[in-house]
């Protein structure tokens, strides 16, 4: 992803999406993104492209998130406490 293509705060926000992602899955026991990915009928790279932050549609995005049980409410909740922690961390 490139820094460039994007606000600061765009930039944050899809940063915030991968972490998120990253985190459920380390949270769901799987220790890298090529297993789970394989688990829930993704291609590896294109999962560990949504950990990294690229954009992704959202109708992948419901998909990923049903493996978790987790509605995109819960997820949005969570990428915006990091956003907005970003945002303050920026601003100093």
């Amino acid at each position: 992803m490139k820094n460039t293509e994007y606000s600061r705060e765009e930039y944050h926000l899809l940063k915030a999406k991968g972490e998120v992602i990253t985190e459920l899955r380390k949270d769901a026991g799987y220790k890298n993104g090529k297993d789970f990915a394989k688990h829930i009928h993704m291609s590896p790279s294109l999962y560990m492209r949504y950990e990294t932050g690229e954009n992704m549609k959202t109708i992948s995005l419901h998909r990923l998130l049903s493996h978790h049980d987790m509605n995109l409410q819960q997820y949005y909740t969570l990428v915006y406490k990091i956003v907005d922690e970003k945002n303050k961390v920026s601003q100093n």
